[in-house]
């Protein structure tokens, strides 16, 4: 047994036994409503009881009160004793719906809801209500009771000029069901749209028994009904609305006859695909278009010939939608017609063309390979489009002919092809599609060679690093995914004289990672200055300790700059080697060391070690050097940047805390 009710017995027993235990008369009303502020929650739910079983109307006010009393077994037992009273509780719980707490509205909703026939005729009347939130709650509280008079004034509360009275009133009529339908039906023809939004939304929510009505409602003398009837039974998606749903499409009205084929689509009825076909010669293109989106989800190939037919309709609408509806049914004799329709005046009807041909797939690649060569710039373009999405390695070698189309949006798409299929045979054409003076065409070559992975385009997709302005270009993208074999010639390349380049090099090294260490460690020992920096920096954001021992050694460098990135390295790889190296540095006040490695000194944040770290920017400072002082949080510091900054005439950006190598941010 649930414990509430437990509890409820065990309480009325104590009642009874303290009752008879006593001789004195029972407690008066007046007592039992002051004891419903005791301190004690049992005392209070004695006297709610009580005051339930005596009824008298004087307890109306204090057991609403009580609804809102802290001990939930004490608000149940208020809402209990206010049903037990009955019907003159109404009026005051009515009146209480306009409290200002919440929840205390919606208590008293659900006591009201309780009540059945007593509360009707008085919510009807709340509906009426100046304070909306009386309304709601009314409306919520008249679906609980689920009286059929209520029925017409909730309808009249759709249109109240508050949200949540409408949806209120809309979720009251969906519970009352069956007895609300044709009442809702009369509804669909109401002026205000409002109105016949929340009535679709109520039958709909009904359903199975709002079906028969609806169909009725489709010989309704009003338009609007007929088409709204349409529209719902098509969202019920019921099969006995399928033969009155193709009459429907001989009416009068062109607007009741699209909302039938659509009806007849959602509904997917193979009976309605040959009365849909006829209307793909309705006299009216909304009807036309209609019919083709629903035979396209019902997807019968009767309807292709036809479909095919439409696709030359002067509406362009039609024969964009028809274009579709071929490729949901995904016939092989929809594929000649449809390539013709890439020459469509249209760009809709073109595209929704190619995107048909790719839900066809197989049987469309060869015709559209012929098509590459067609006369037609919009045609190879949209038929490029479409080998592009289905991918088929038949397609390469027209493909690799069409990197050289006069038309730049047919070169585009042929490389964009060609890096779906990634087919080793396009390497030398995509090389040199690296030159293209189209940029897209460019971007989508170094895309191609990078899903290849052929080591042949090395040497011309490091050379197309500076294509781009940003590091994270597609040609470093492409390096990345070759891998290794692009290593050695991306190492040689940090001896460029262009600064930029370089470090373009040295980012794709970094994101080749692994790899890269150990031809990086090499490149420490070469004779040129440059690789041996931008060596030591891609070892550094690397990370990886097999570079730690190499780079000590590398900080013997004759160069000052090779010495300076070799200390930055062994900072932010962090090994405790490499700790002990710096730190050594530091207490010799080895300045070049210390201005290289600065990131590391910032982050251990040492106390007392300020005026060192302040030396050494004066001695080998450097712009990001000075930045990373002015953003490091530390006083001293930030003030020692602004005043190099001054010295050497630069400007010092701000970098927020979260991107900045903070004071004593790490040890």
């Amino acid at each position: 047994m649930h414990f509430k009710k437990v509890k409820r017995i065990v309480l009325a027993a104590l009642a009874c036994v303290m009752c008879m235990a006593h001789t004195a008369c029972a407690p008066s009303v007046d007592q039992l409503i002051a004891r419903l502020g005791d301190a004690d929650p049992e005392v209070r739910a004695n006297a709610v009881q009580a005051l339930g079983e005596i009824g008298d109307a004087r307890a109306v006010e204090p057991l609403i009160e009580a609804l809102s009393d802290s001990d939930q077994f004490v608000r149940e037992s208020a809402a209990e004793a206010l049903v037990e009273i009955g019907d003159a509780s109404v009026e005051s719980l009515i009146q209480a719906l306009n409290d200002s707490d919440e929840d205390f509205r919606w208590r008293a909703e659900e006591v009201l809801g309780k009540f059945g026939d007593a509360s009707v005729g008085p919510l009807i009347e709340a509906l009426s209500h100046s304070d909306e939130n009386v309304r709601e709650i009314a409306a919520s509280a008249l679906g609980e009771i689920g009286d059929a008079r209520a029925v017409e004034p909730l309808i009249k509360a759709l249109r109240d000029s508050d949200y949540s009275v409408r949806i209120s009133a809309a979720a009251a009529l969906g519970k009352i069901g069956d007895a609300a339908v044709e009442p809702l039906i009369e509804a669909l023809g109401d002026s205000d749209s409002q109105v016949r939004d929340n009535v679709m939304f109520i039958l709909v929510i009904i359903g199975d028994a709002a079906v028969e009505p609806l169909i009725k409602a489709l010989s309704d003398s009003v338009e609007f009904v007929r088409k709204n009837a349409a529209e719902f039974l098509g969202d019920i998606n019921d099969d006995r609305a399928v033969e009155p749903l193709i009459q429907a499409l001989n009416d009068s009205n062109s607007w009741f006859r699209k909302s039938a084929a659509e009806a007849l689509g959602e509904i997917g009825d193979a009976r309605a695909v040959e009365p849909l076909i006829q209307a793909l010669s309705d006299s009216d293109s909304i009807v036309r278009e209609s019919a083709a989106v629903s035979l396209g989800w019902i997807g019968d190939a009767r309807a292709v010939e036809s479909l095919i037919e439409v696709l030359n309709d002067s509406d362009s609408w039609v024969p964009e939608i028809a274009a579709s509806a071929l490729g949901e049914i995904g016939d092989a004799r929809a594929v000649e017609p449809l390539i013709k329709a890439l020459s469509h005046s249209d760009e809709d009807v073109r595209a929704n063309a190619a995107e048909a041909l790719v839900k066809i797939g197989d049987a469309a690649v060869e015709p559209l390979i012929q098509a590459l060569n067609d006369s037609d710039e919009d045609v190879r373009e949209n038929a490029a489009k479409a080998l592009v999405e289905i991918g088929d390695a038949r397609a390469v070698e027209p493909l690799i002919e069409a990197l050289n189309d006069s038309d730049e949006d047919v070169r585009e798409n042929a490389a964009k092809a060609l890096v779906k299929i990634a087919d080793a045979r396009a390497v030398e054409p995509l090389i040199k599609a690296l030159s293209d003076s189209n940029l897209i065409v460019r971007i989508n070559a170094a895309e191609a060679l990078g899903e290849i992975g052929d080591a042949r385009a090395v040497q011309s997709l490091i050379k197309a690093l500076n294509d781009y302005d940003s590091w994270v270009s597609p040609a470093s993208a492409a390096l990345v995914k070759i891998g290794e074999a692009a290593v050695g010639s991306l190492i040689e390349a940090l001896n460029d004289s262009d600064k930029d380049f370089r470090a373009k090099a040295v980012f794709t090294l970094v994101e080749i990672g692994d790899a890269a260490v150990e031809p990086l460690i090499e490149a420490l020992n070469d004779s040129d200055a440059d690789v041996r920096i931008s060596a030591a920096a891609a070892l550094g954001v690397i990370g990886d300790t097999r570079a730690v021992e190499p780079l000590i050694t590398a900080l013997r460098d004759r160069n000052a700059d090779v010495r300076r990135s070799t200390a930055y390295a062994l900072g932010e790889i962090g090994d405790a080697r490499a700790v002990e190296i710096l730190d050594r540095a530091f207490v010799n006040r080895d300045y070049d060391v210390i201005a290289g490695a600065y990131r590391y000194f910032i982050a251990k944040g040492q106390a007392g070690s300020e005026e060192t770290l302040m030396s050494a920017l004066e001695e080998y400072g450097y712009v990001s050097m000075a930045e990373g002082f002015f953003n490091c949080g530390n006083k001293k510091l930030e003030e020692a940047a602004e005043k190099w900054a001054q010295k050497h005439e630069s400007s010092l950006e701000y970098s927020p805390p979260e991107s900045s190598v903070r004071w004593g941010g790490r040890h």
